[in-house]
């Protein structure tokens, strides 16, 4: 019973925040620290949404190179 107590609370000082990239497009999901308002986790990563904008904008030069 204190381990589920213990989980209980560990959970109750995090929150999920839904957001739209500006740039990408992408729905991107955020688990923060409700104390620290650190982000704990990003789906999809940093890095990811950086690479996906970067390859939008690599396919839009090849598509104008090509006309």
């Amino acid at each position: 019973m204190v381990d589920d107590l213990n989980e209980s609370a560990r959970y109750q000082q995090r929150s999920i925040q839904f957001n739209i990239d500006k740039e990408s497009g992408q729905t991107i999901i955020r688990v923060v620290d409700a104390v620290t308002h650190e982000v704990i986790r990003q789906i999809p990563s940093e890095e990811v949404v950086r690479l996906a904008e970067r390859m939008q904008a690599f396919k839009g030069t090849l598509l104008q190179a090509e006309v």
